[in-house]
Protein backbone atom coordinates (compact mmCIF):
# COMPACT_ATOMS: atom_id res chain seq x y z
CA UNK A 1 0.00 0.00 0.00
CA UNK A 2 2.78 2.54 1.03
CA UNK A 3 4.39 2.08 -2.66
CA UNK A 4 0.84 3.43 -4.24
CA UNK A 5 1.25 6.40 -2.02
CA UNK A 6 4.73 7.46 -2.78
CA UNK A 7 4.73 10.03 -5.02
CA UNK A 8 7.25 8.17 -7.17
CA UNK A 9 6.20 5.02 -7.68
CA UNK A 10 2.65 6.71 -7.92
CA UNK A 11 3.40 8.69 -11.17
CA UNK A 12 5.93 6.00 -12.60
CA UNK A 13 2.87 3.51 -12.50
CA UNK A 14 -0.03 5.42 -13.02
CA UNK A 15 1.56 8.49 -15.57
CA UNK A 16 -1.89 10.13 -15.67
CA UNK A 17 -2.11 10.95 -12.04
CA UNK A 18 0.59 13.26 -12.67
CA UNK A 19 -0.75 14.55 -15.78
CA UNK A 20 -4.34 15.22 -13.65
CA UNK A 21 -1.89 16.98 -11.13
CA UNK A 22 -0.56 19.22 -13.30
CA UNK A 23 -3.67 20.43 -14.97
CA UNK A 24 -5.28 20.66 -11.59
CA UNK A 25 -2.66 22.85 -10.60
CA UNK A 26 -2.87 25.30 -13.57
CA UNK A 27 -7.10 25.35 -13.64
CA UNK A 28 -6.46 26.31 -10.30
CA UNK A 29 -4.08 29.27 -10.67
CA UNK A 30 -6.29 30.28 -13.54
CA UNK A 31 -9.58 29.75 -11.39
CA UNK A 32 -7.99 31.51 -8.35
CA UNK A 33 -6.04 33.97 -10.38
CA UNK A 34 -2.97 33.37 -8.69
CA UNK A 35 -0.40 30.32 -7.76
CA UNK A 36 -1.29 28.92 -4.54
CA UNK A 37 2.65 28.24 -3.42
CA UNK A 38 1.66 24.92 -1.30
CA UNK A 39 -0.25 23.34 -4.17
CA UNK A 40 2.56 24.53 -6.36
CA UNK A 41 5.37 22.20 -3.88
CA UNK A 42 3.07 19.37 -3.89
CA UNK A 43 2.41 19.20 -7.67
CA UNK A 44 6.00 19.26 -8.30
CA UNK A 45 6.66 16.58 -5.98
CA UNK A 46 3.82 14.84 -7.11
CA UNK A 47 4.34 15.29 -11.08
CA UNK A 48 7.88 14.86 -11.07
CA UNK A 49 9.19 13.38 -8.08
CA UNK A 50 13.41 14.55 -8.09
CA UNK A 51 16.17 16.20 -6.09
CA UNK A 52 16.18 19.22 -3.81
CA UNK A 53 19.72 21.13 -3.74
CA UNK A 54 20.19 24.22 -1.18
CA UNK A 55 22.94 26.55 -0.65
CA UNK A 56 22.12 29.11 1.61
CA UNK A 57 25.07 31.68 0.08
CA UNK A 58 23.62 30.79 -3.12
CA UNK A 59 24.74 29.35 -6.27
CA UNK A 60 27.15 30.62 -9.07
CA UNK A 61 25.58 30.98 -12.54
CA UNK A 62 27.41 28.24 -14.16
CA UNK A 63 25.23 25.45 -11.68
CA UNK A 64 22.03 26.84 -12.49
CA UNK A 65 19.81 24.84 -15.08
CA UNK A 66 20.34 26.28 -18.66
CA UNK A 67 16.71 27.56 -18.68
CA UNK A 68 17.51 30.47 -15.94
CA UNK A 69 20.28 31.86 -18.45
CA UNK A 70 17.65 32.30 -21.46
CA UNK A 71 15.12 33.66 -18.97
CA UNK A 72 17.09 35.76 -16.28
CA UNK A 73 19.10 38.69 -18.29
CA UNK A 74 23.04 38.08 -17.21
CA UNK A 75 22.92 42.19 -16.20
CA UNK A 76 20.22 41.34 -13.37
CA UNK A 77 21.97 38.50 -12.00
CA UNK A 78 23.02 41.08 -8.73
CA UNK A 79 19.45 41.34 -8.00
CA UNK A 80 19.29 37.17 -7.36
CA UNK A 81 20.74 35.10 -5.36
CA UNK A 82 19.61 31.58 -6.03
CA UNK A 83 19.55 29.04 -2.88
CA UNK A 84 17.44 26.48 -3.95
CA UNK A 85 17.30 24.05 -6.84
CA UNK A 86 15.14 21.13 -8.16
CA UNK A 87 15.79 18.26 -10.32
CA UNK A 88 13.48 15.61 -12.03
CA UNK A 89 13.69 14.44 -15.20
CA UNK A 90 10.56 16.76 -16.06
CA UNK A 91 10.52 19.70 -14.19
CA UNK A 92 13.47 21.89 -12.75
CA UNK A 93 12.95 24.86 -10.82
CA UNK A 94 15.06 27.46 -9.12
CA UNK A 95 14.46 29.90 -5.96
CA UNK A 96 15.67 32.68 -5.31
CA UNK A 97 15.74 35.39 -2.47
CA UNK A 98 15.38 38.66 -4.26
CA UNK A 99 14.93 42.43 -3.97
CA UNK A 100 12.51 42.90 -7.33
CA UNK A 101 9.62 43.88 -7.15
CA UNK A 102 6.43 42.97 -8.56
CA UNK A 103 6.96 45.64 -11.58
CA UNK A 104 10.06 44.37 -12.11
CA UNK A 105 8.54 40.63 -13.18
CA UNK A 106 8.15 42.24 -16.90
CA UNK A 107 11.86 41.45 -17.57
CA UNK A 108 10.33 37.79 -17.83
CA UNK A 109 7.28 38.92 -19.93
CA UNK A 110 9.50 40.33 -22.75
CA UNK A 111 9.75 37.99 -25.45
CA UNK A 112 6.71 36.16 -24.98
CA UNK A 113 3.58 36.00 -27.13
CA UNK A 114 0.07 36.66 -26.10
CA UNK A 115 -0.89 33.98 -27.29
CA UNK A 116 1.66 32.04 -25.40
CA UNK A 117 0.46 33.25 -21.88
CA UNK A 118 -1.95 31.27 -19.49
CA UNK A 119 -2.10 33.50 -16.63
CA UNK A 120 -0.11 37.45 -16.21
CA UNK A 121 -0.69 39.02 -12.60
CA UNK A 122 1.22 40.87 -11.06
CA UNK A 123 3.35 38.46 -9.05
CA UNK A 124 2.12 35.12 -11.42
CA UNK A 125 3.58 34.39 -14.65
CA UNK A 126 2.51 30.94 -16.37
CA UNK A 127 3.15 30.72 -20.03
CA UNK A 128 4.33 28.26 -22.84
CA UNK A 129 7.08 28.43 -25.08
CA UNK A 130 9.15 25.96 -27.07
CA UNK A 131 7.09 22.82 -25.85
CA UNK A 132 7.89 23.86 -22.11
CA UNK A 133 5.58 25.50 -19.25
CA UNK A 134 7.41 28.33 -17.40
CA UNK A 135 5.90 29.05 -13.90
CA UNK A 136 7.09 32.34 -12.15
CA UNK A 137 5.65 33.89 -8.72
CA UNK A 138 7.23 36.04 -6.57
CA UNK A 139 6.06 36.32 -2.63
CA UNK A 140 6.62 37.86 0.38
CA UNK A 141 9.23 36.01 2.23
CA UNK A 142 6.29 35.26 5.21
CA UNK A 143 4.47 33.54 2.52
CA UNK A 144 7.70 31.03 1.84
CA UNK A 145 7.97 30.63 5.67
CA UNK A 146 4.76 29.15 5.40
CA UNK A 147 5.37 26.97 1.97
CA UNK A 148 8.95 25.42 3.21
CA UNK A 149 11.30 24.87 6.28
CA UNK A 150 14.28 24.79 4.48
CA UNK A 151 15.56 28.31 6.11
CA UNK A 152 15.75 28.96 9.77
CA UNK A 153 13.68 32.40 10.14
CA UNK A 154 14.05 33.00 13.45
CA UNK A 155 17.68 33.10 13.96
CA UNK A 156 20.81 31.66 11.68
CA UNK A 157 18.68 32.80 8.21
CA UNK A 158 17.17 36.05 9.50
CA UNK A 159 19.50 38.26 8.42
CA UNK A 160 19.78 36.45 4.48
CA UNK A 161 16.01 36.63 3.97
CA UNK A 162 15.91 40.46 5.28
CA UNK A 163 14.39 42.78 3.21
CA UNK A 164 14.29 39.70 0.35
CA UNK A 165 11.57 38.22 -1.41
CA UNK A 166 11.06 34.56 -2.93
CA UNK A 167 11.12 34.12 -6.13
CA UNK A 168 10.27 30.91 -7.62
CA UNK A 169 11.30 29.78 -11.85
CA UNK A 170 10.09 26.84 -12.89
CA UNK A 171 10.29 24.36 -16.39
CA UNK A 172 7.97 22.35 -16.69
CA UNK A 173 8.54 19.79 -19.92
Amino acid sequence: MFLILEPHTRTTLFPFIAKRSFTSFIENSLQNGAIDTRKFWETREFYAPGSFEIKKDGFKANDLPEFIGQIIPFSAHEYFTPFLIFSSSKWQSVEFLTTISPADLAMFKADISNSDIILDTASDFIYKKNGATYIIFLRPIVTMQETNGFLDYAEYDKKMVENKSWLVVSSVF
